[in-house]
């Protein structure tokens, strides 16, 4: 067999055994200079590990909600107001999107995506489960 095709069928083994590992769920290592996708929506617990490690928390109910009750540090923009003030936020921050059950921050991730983010994601349960579960809130502005 020649070099060539050698190099063909190694390259095409690699490919499919990468492929089958994808699929599989074994594969979690991503390539130099690929952007890490997050999942489309979190728990409570993954949320509260990223914004630990840095991650944005932001909130996006109205401003009644977040006087009564806010996770500390986190940014308020009300999710009708978002997509005009998407501009404020820095793309290349990881953002947890928040809301008080998990709904409208579903729908803020979604506009933060289709304006280009891509390191975003949302918090399922919202502030409901985030302070069920004994976690730091602060309230007023």
């Amino acid at each position: 067999m020649n070099r060539r095709r050698w190099l063909k069928r190694c390259t095409a083994g690699w490919l499919w055994s990468g492929l089958i590992a994808v699929l599989l769920g074994g594969a979690t290592a991503i390539a130099p200079g690929a952007k890490e996708l997050l999942p489309d929506e979190i728990s409570v617990s993954q949320a509260k590990a990223r914004r630990d490690a840095g991650a944005l928390m932001l909130d996006v109910r109205e401003a009644g909600e977040w006087e009564q009750v806010h996770i500390p540090g986190a940014v308020h923009i009300p999710l009708g107001r978002l997509e005009e003030r998407a501009g404020e936020l820095r793309r290349n921050r990881e953002i947890v999107v928040v809301c008080r059950s998990g709904g409208r921050s579903a729908m803020g991730r979604d506009i933060l995506k289709k304006a280009g983010f891509t390191k975003v994601t949302s918090m399922a349960g919202g502030m409901n489960d985030w302070k069920a579960a004994g976690y730091p809130t602060v309230q007023g502005r």
